[in-house]
């Protein structure tokens, strides 16, 4: 059902944002969403370096929608094309 799942700061910042990005664009991503599940600090840092030790989730339920029609629009996003990643295709994969 899921691929490559991962937590990026919203703003997209950097090299690594701005290759999501056009993985975006270019449909290699093909569902953006959040579950909106926080936790304290210590909860995210990984125990003895070990990844999966960290609970999972993020804050940004609050931000995607807006993060995404400001970065996204900037970038060339269409309005359709948003409305598949952030809706029509999270919907799909919840089956």
């Amino acid at each position: 059902m899921w691929g490559l799942q991962n937590a990026i700061h919203p703003s997209g910042q950097g090299k690594i944002g701005e290759r999501l990005w056009q993985m975006v664009l270019d449909g290699t991503i093909d569902t953006i969403a959040s579950d909106h599940s926080p936790h304290s600090f210590e909860k995210k840092t990984p125990k003895d370096g070990n990844f999966w030790t960290i609970s999972e989730g993020c804050t940004g339920v609050q931000t995607l929608l807006p993060v995404m029609v400001t970065e996204g629009r900037k970038r060339g996003l269409t309005w359709t094309r948003l409305v598949n990643l952030c809706a029509a295709n999270p919907a799909k994969d919840s089956d």
